[in-house]
């Protein structure tokens, strides 16, 4: 009987950890995957990537992870440029200011319409993107 009575004060601290979070941050802030509507894809302009992902989610956040020197960059340029080119606004977070303005340049980015998101803290980037995106 023990087990079960933690087990129910567990689901309900998740509960109102979840109601709190959509009370603070909206609906759309937190929900479960199942009951989330069919997403709005773009096609990133790289066939393979396309293939594989569906393309980027449209006004959410996409992260690419991998290792240093591994051409994510470059891929992450390539598509910045694909999708300006149908008329889309990017916003490119550069924690470690590293976005090198001629290497973008190269990469076909309209660098005068990107927007360069330029964080001190991981709180002020989640607190930017959350901006971005819910408006």
């Amino acid at each position: 009987m023990q087990h079960r009575d933690h087990a129910f004060s567990e689901q309900q601290a998740a509960l109102e950890a979840v109601n709190a979070i959509r009370a603070k941050y909206g609906n759309r802030a937190i929900g479960a995957l199942r009951s989330q509507a069919a997403t709005t894809t773009l096609q990133t302009g790289l066939a393979e990537l396309d293939m594989l992902t569906g393309g980027l989610p449209q006004g959410q956040l996409a992260e690419l992870v991998g290792h240093g020197t591994s051409g994510m960059q470059t891929l992450v340029l390539s598509v910045i440029a694909n999708v300006q080119q149908r008329g889309f606004t990017v916003a490119y977070i550069d924690f470690g200011r590293t976005l090198d303005a001629a290497f973008a340049v190269g990469c076909g980015v309209d660098v005068a319409e990107l927007v360069r998101i330029c964080p001190t803290t991981a709180q002020q980037t989640l607190e930017i993107v959350y901006m971005l995106c819910f408006s």
